[in-house]
């Protein structure tokens, strides 16, 4: 199963400094829910896929026969990378990330969404 492309930009962009929070659901066959049962997810963002720079958001399975994760990026995340030398270069507030899972009653990795990602800069701190 390829990755599904969800580029967090616009209206899914990152805020520096804010909480990003999201529900996703994730689908077999465009219809039922995926069984998430005895998977674990890790979500990798950096400035570029060679980068050693990371930020990570925790992924939580809210219901694993729904098919149903939260991913957060805590404010102090957020603002932090903003913050960072990786940040402050061109560029820098803007990279690409990834979402995957490993299945533990089999060791499968699957890799769910990938894509770019931009964080806005705060007035406000």
């Amino acid at each position: 199963m390829p990755a599904t492309t969800k580029n967090l930009i616009t209206a899914d962009r990152i805020e520096a400094g804010s909480d990003f929070i999201r529900v996703w659901v994730f689908t077999s066959d465009g219809a039922s829910a995926h069984n998430l049962t005895n998977h674990t997810f890790t979500a990798s963002f950096r400035p570029s896929f060679d980068s050693s720079t990371v930020f990570t958001a925790t992924v939580t399975i809210v219901s694993a026969s729904a098919g149903k994760i939260l991913i957060t990026i805590p404010d102090t995340e957020t603002r932090d990378y903003a913050r960072s030398a990786a940040a402050q270069e061109r560029g820098g507030m803007r990279g690409v990330w990834d979402l995957e899972s490993v299945n533990s009653s089999g060791g499968r990795v699957i890799r769910w969404l990938e894509g770019s990602w931009i964080m806005t800069d705060e007035a406000t701190r």
